[in-house]
């Protein structure tokens, strides 16, 4: 927890937050220097995430389920999304502010429930063929094929920090199936983009991703972006995410402690807010 908003700061609360022991030299509070980070994964920056539009098997052995950390074996039916005997071996949907996979999802296997497909293809979000519980972006998504539950997946993301982020979006493959699919972003500064064909786009972490050609998003606090799926044909597999930098598609690195000076006079109100790993 970052250290309080206002009131006393003592040198015991520096001390408890920035992991230090024994006497402290204000000049080591710098930041940037031995204990105040500029920088940090963080897993705050979204406040909320409200979705519609999921609950569909999708292309082969594929569920768009939805908030995979919310996953659960009550919440897939009884019985049990009925493919090859239980659950979908790929559940699709979506994570973020570091959030894994829930606990059931990650243990899922063919002798809890999980159909005889689960020990061949486990169970996991998208990214390409990788096994993945928590990509590491602050927003991570992927979905398959929706035409029998309706075309569009819609998630209506709240950021608690203000700053500017980046939308990557690709094909998981490089399959032809995949060409008719469509993003669109809106609210906030957020470049209005509207249907957007990703064919052809790789998630990844170079100039021709998707997120550096128009879809950068400036936000205040509590301010409100959605970001739309529209799918016009069968699709084998897609994915999105949402990063804080604008060459790497993967990251919840963000700037920290931005009160504090990194030279010069220091006081104690400099750190209202300031925190640690």
């Amino acid at each position: 927890m970052p250290l309080q908003s206002s009131g006393a700061i003592s040198m015991n609360d520096m001390r408890s937050q920035f992991g230090i022991s024994g006497s402290i030299s204000m000049s080591s509070l710098y930041r940037g220097g031995s204990y105040v980070d500029t920088e940090q994964a963080r897993t705050d920056l979204i406040s909320s995430v409200t979705d519609s539009g999921y609950g569909q098997a999708g292309y082969t052995q594929r569920f768009n389920y939805g908030n995979l950390n919310n996953w659960s074996f009550s919440t897939t039916g009884n019985p049990p999304q009925n493919f090859y005997g239980g659950r979908f071996p790929f559940q699709m949907g979506y994570l973020y502010n570091g959030q894994q996979a829930s606990s059931d999802l990650q243990s899922l296997n063919a002798s809890n429930g999980g159909g005889s497909r689960a020990g061949t293809y486990g169970y996991h979000i998208y990214n390409g063929a990788a096994l993945n519980y928590e990509s590491g972006a602050m927003f991570y998504y992927n979905c398959t094929n929706m035409t029998s539950g309706g075309n569009y997946h819609v998630h209506n993301i709240t950021f608690a920090v203000a700053g500017t982020y980046y939308v990557y979006v690709g094909q998981a493959n490089g399959y032809p199936y995949d060409r008719y699919y469509y993003y669109s972003v809106s609210g906030a500064n957020s470049g209005n983009v509207t249907n957007k064909n990703a064919y052809g786009y790789t998630i990844g972490n170079t100039a021709g991703s998707f997120g550096i050609n128009g879809t950068t998003i400036n936000v205040s606090a509590n301010q409100t972006v959605t970001i739309t799926l529209n799918q016009q044909a069968g699709s084998i597999a897609q994915e999105m995410s949402i990063s804080t930098k604008n060459n790497q598609w993967n990251s919840r690195v963000a700037q920290v402690n931005t009160s504090v000076p990194s030279s010069g006079q220091i006081s104690f109100s400099q750190f209202y807010g300031a925190r640690w790993l």
